[in-house]
C-alpha cells in the first residue's frame, strides 16, 4: 500500500499555507487533482471541496478531514515596520522567536523573522514572565510603516514554513500535519477507489475552518445529508516524555490508527470499523471518550435529524507546534481501513443504535 500512496501529493499539500479562513490556495490543489478521478466534484460558500462518486446513490457516506491550519495573522504595524501579531485557535506564540515566517498577502509571500529582546537586554523581571504575544514582532527588514503597508495588509496570515521532512522508521514531520495528513486519507481513499464499483455514494470531503468552530464539516454535512459519517483528525500522541496514558489513553505512532469509543461516535459503526481491522490483521488502537470531541464529528453526527458517525485518529506528536510527526505506518492502515469498509458497505446499512433492541 506504500507504494501506492502518492506521497507527492501529501507534500503539496503540506506546502501551501492554508490559515482558517484562507484555504483557497489548497482547496484549488485538491480539486484540480480530484477532479480526474471523481464523477462530480463541488464547492460551496464556506469553501469545502466535495470529490463525490455515485452521485444518484440514496445511501450516502461522506468521508471528512479539515485542510485549514492554526497560525498567526497581521494585528498591527509600529512606526519603525515592525509587525505585531494575533495569534488563530491554537498557535502558540511561546515558542515563536527566532523562527522565520511567510506573511501570505495579496500580491505574494513575504519572508520574516519572529523577534523579542533577547535574555542579554532583558531585566531580571522580564526573564521570570511568562511571554506575550505583544513582546515578540515580525521584521520584515522595513523602515517605516508606510514601507510596510506597501508589502504587508492588517489580517495577512503569518505561517511557518517546515514542510514535509522524512525522518527514521516511516516517521513524517511537517507543519499542520493537524489537519492535512487527514485531508491526505481521505482523497486517497477515493482515489484508490474510483474504479470499484460501491453500492455507496462516497462524498470525500477537504473541510474548511474546522480550526474555527467545526464551520465547514457543519454546512458540508447539511447540504450532503449523509446516512453515515467518518472523520480523520488527529490526536495526540501518548509515547513521548511526560504523557500519561492512564489520562488520555494509549495512541503510540506506528501502532495503527486510532477509534475512539464514546458519545460522539456510533457504537455499531466502530464495532463494523474495529471487525474489519482485526479480519484484515491491521493494527488499530482504541481509546475511550466521555465527552464530545473537539472535531468535525461534533457537528456531523447531529446534522439533521442525526448521522451515524465515526472519528479515525492518527497519533500525532507536538501538535500545533512548527513541526509536527506522525507515522506513515498509521496512514496505511487508516486508508486500508477504509477502503475496506467502503467496497463491503451494503446499500442500506443500518446503523441505529437501537435496531434489534427495541421491536
Amino acid at each position: 500500500m506504500k507504494n501506492k500512496l502518492d506521497l507527492k501529493f501529501l507534500e503539496s499539500l503540506c506546502e501551501i499555507p492554508s490559515l482558517s479562513g484562507h484555504e483557497q490556495n489548497i482547496q484549488k490543489l485538491i480539486y484540480g487533482r480530484m477532479e480526474k478521478f471523481a464523477d462530480e466534484m463541488q464547492t460551496d460558500v464556506l469553501g469545502n471541496v466535495y470529490a463525490i462518486k455515485n452521485p444518484e446513490a440514496s445511501f450516502k457516506v461522506m468521508i471528512v478531514g479539515h485542510c485549514d491550519e492554526v497560525g498567526f495573522r497581521v494585528n498591527y504595524i509600529d512606526d519603525s515596520g515592525f509587525i505585531f501579531l494575533s495569534a488563530d485557535y491554537g498557535a502558540d506564540h511561546r515558542i515563536a522567536p527566532g523562527k522565520r515566517v511567510t506573511i501570505q498577502t495579496v500580491k505574494g509571500p513575504v519572508v520574516g523573522v519572529i523577534g523579542r529582546k533577547s535574555r542579554a537586554l532583558q531585566q531580571q523581571e522580564e526573564r521570570l514572565k511568562a511571554l506575550e504575544i505583544t513582546n515578540i514582532w515580525v521584521d520584515i527588514g522595513c523602515s517605516s510603516r508606510e514601507e510596510a503597508r506597501r508589502k504587508v495588509n492588517i489580517g495577512d496570515p503569518v505561517m511557518y514554513g517546515s514542510n514535509l521532512a522524512y525522518l527514521e522508521n516511516d516517521l513524517v514531520s511537517s507543519r499542520a500535519l493537524d489537519d492535512k495528513i487527514g485531508v491526505f486519507i481521505a482523497m486517497e481513499t477515493f482515489r484508490l477507489l474510483a474504479a470499484h464499483d460501491l453500492k455507496i455514494g462516497l462524498y470525500c470531503v477537504s473541510s474548511a475552518q474546522e480550526e474555527a468552530g467545526m464551520r465547514g464539516a457543519q454546512t458540508a454535512a447539511y447540504r450532503i445529508k449523509p446516512q453515515c459519517g467518518i472523520v480523520i483528525d488527529v490526536s495526540h500522541a501518548s509515547d513521548i516524555p511526560g504523557v500519561d496514558p492512564r489520562t488520555m489513553g494509549k495512541k503510540k505512532l506506528g501502532e495503527g490508527p486510532v477509534l475512539i469509543r464514546g458519545p460522539n461516535v456510533n457504537e455499531n459503526l466502530v464495532r463494523m470499523l474495529h471487525q474489519i481491522a482485526r479480519t484484515e490483521n491491521m493494527p488499530i488502537q482504541l481509546i475511550s471518550r466521555s465527552k464530545l470531541t473537539g472535531t468535525d464529528a461534533k457537528v456531523i453526527q447531529v446534522s439533521r435529524a442525526g448521522v451515524a458517525t465515526g472519528l479515525i485518529y492518527i497519533p500525532i506528536r507536538y501538535m500545533h507546534l512548527p513541526s509536527e510527526v506522525c507515522s506513515l505506518k498509521d496512514v496505511i492502515f487508516a486508508v486500508e481501513l477504509l477502503t475496506k469498509f467502503l467496497i463491503n458497505l451494503a446499500a442500506e446499512s443500518d446503523f441505529d443504535p437501537l435496531s434489534g433492541v427495541i421491536t
